[in-house]
């Protein structure tokens, strides 16, 4: 499958973002042995891939958008910020941020996640409270 046939599976007249993601998956998956092998780039072009992202932010998983972002040959930093801003995700935030690779946006996140949460985060994790706590103050400087 090439990017002009995968561009079918867009339908914005029937809104069913769900479905064309769901599509725009399935042909990665064929192409690369369910994702044991590399999908072939002429599959996920940027085209489709911005494709993908405004399917998951119209169904409002603004997390996997981040996360797209950074699939792209230019990440798309200002989308990314924008995703991580929103309050109204639907998708599941923290099971994600593992799959967060680029510094810039880690940056980010750790920026605009509450003090709170990062202390949580860092129980989950087994952190020291007080290693947590200097980087909370550094950031706050």
């Amino acid at each position: 499958m090439t990017s002009n046939s995968l561009s079918l599976f867009t339908s914005s007249a029937t809104n069913q973002y769900s479905a064309a993601l769901h599509y725009y998956l399935q042909a990665g998956a064929v192409c690369s042995d369910f994702f044991n092998k590399a999908v072939p780039p002429d599959v996920y072009t940027d085209q489709v891939i911005k494709r993908m992202i405004k399917c998951c932010s119209l169904l409002n998983c603004h997390t996997q958008v981040a996360i797209l972002c950074q699939f792209l040959r230019e990440i798309d930093y200002k989308t990314a910020f924008k995703s991580l801003q929103e309050q109204n995700s639907h998708d599941a935030m923290d099971s994600y941020y593992d799959y967060i690779w680029d510094v810039t946006i880690l940056e980010y996140l750790t920026c605009i996640l509450p003090s709170t949460y990062l202390i949580l985060e860092a129980n989950f994790y087994g952190l020291d409270f007080h290693f947590v706590y200097f980087l909370n103050k550094l950031k706050t400087r």
